[in-house]
């Protein structure tokens, strides 16, 4: 199944590559997977997870933060960086969700969150 998510607050990419993780690993999580490979575009915030990259921000501290505890509650939870040339689909789901446009023939949910999975309280 497909998920595609609108932000509906203010984000910078890295930020919102980030919630993308983040909510994504809540869902398999939730749908009860325990072992998951997520795959980013972003090569500095799968850098950043894997402790390659410095992080200097608060915000990015912040995020990397509430992805390590995401991590934690899986079995393994392995981020691998794709160019996005290599994964159209990333930008299908992304030009769907701030186009509301139906891609025929697939199964896609929308969903939409309110606020950063930062701020959540959420286990």
């Amino acid at each position: 199944m497909e998920y595609a998510i609108t932000l509906e607050f203010p984000t910078f990419n890295n930020e919102a590559e980030y919630e993308a993780i983040l909510l994504g690993s809540k869902l398999v999580r939730t749908a009860g997977a325990r072992r998951v490979r997520a795959y980013s575009d972003s090569k500095i915030v799968v850098s950043q997870a894997e402790g390659e990259y410095e992080v200097r921000q608060e915000k990015t501290t912040n995020n990397l933060a509430k992805l390590r505890e995401e991590m934690d509650k899986f079995e393994e939870l392995r981020l691998q960086q794709i160019p996005k040339e290599k994964n159209p689909m990333i930008d299908q789901l992304a030009k769907l969700t701030s186009s509301n446009q139906f891609t025929e023939g697939r199964r896609i949910t929308l969903l939409s969150a309110a606020k950063p999975m930062v701020d959540s309280e959420e286990e």
